[in-house]
């Protein structure tokens, strides 16, 4: 799923962690847009990671996924 704010939440749940993915080639939705939300997410509470892999574009590539079971192992 990709995607983006269409307006920053004002409020969020802080017992969750977010984990944003992006492709550094994206252009459909540029790879600012996840470092903003990171940014704002975590000024709000949240514990939130962001990945950038430098070869994907609009798409989950090998590096984004592996970072993603990645993230998600470490949570259990």
């Amino acid at each position: 799923m990709a995607g983006r704010f269409v307006a920053p939440p004002v409020a969020i749940t802080t017992d969750v962690s977010i984990h944003l993915l992006h492709g550094q080639l994206d252009r459909v939705i540029p790879v600012q847009h996840t470092l903003q939300s990171a940014a704002h997410l975590a000024a709000l509470g949240v514990s939130v990671t962001s990945d950038i892999s430098p070869t994907a574009a609009h798409e989950i590539d090998g590096v984004l996924a592996a970072r993603a079971l990645e993230r998600l192992r470490a949570v259990h």
